[in-house]
């Protein structure tokens, strides 16, 4: 049953995931990027953000998901924006776009609350099924025969 919860999750989250994305991948249009060091004046911290560039304009973005990522100053990274919103765009890969931290966190949770209701609903039977299946233990056992010689 446990492989049957993770594969149907599974199969759900997989039609979730094109249709979720900003920008949207069938209809953004991709640039070219380079990673710059930007200093967060609070916490005195220098995080990778991503400048490129759009209709004669420079636009810089950051995801907290960069900093798992290992990015080095002057590297070039494939960008995604959509024309409407140039300002908010995503470095395309694996790691940031298609996969987020929000999204890890709450399938798991997802998942677990689907076990443990699926754990529920199977170990405890009502009482009318355990009837039934006390029944079906006590009736005799009839040995239908495999052919009954009228096959035309």
């Amino acid at each position: 049953m446990y492989k049957t919860v993770l594969i149907l999750f599974l199969v759900c989250f997989a039609c979730y995931l094109p249709f979720s994305r900003r920008p949207d991948f069938v209809d953004g249009k991709y640039t070219e990027g380079v990673v710059v060091d930007s200093l967060n004046i609070k916490t005195n911290q220098h995080f990778p953000r991503v400048k490129y560039e759009y209709s004669l304009h420079q636009y810089q973005t950051f995801d907290p998901a960069y900093v798992l990522n290992k990015y080095t100053r002057g590297q070039k990274v494939k960008v995604i924006y959509e024309d409407a919103h140039p300002e908010k765009a995503s470095v395309y890969r694996m790691w940031g776009y298609w996969v987020r931290w929000k999204e890890i966190l709450a399938c798991i949770v997802i998942y677990i609350l689907l076990l443990q209701l699926s754990i529920a609903i199977t170990s405890n039977p009502s009482q009318e099924r355990l009837d039934d299946i006390e029944a079906e233990e006590k009736a005799p056992k009839i040995r239908k025969p495999r052919y009954d010689g009228n096959t035309f």
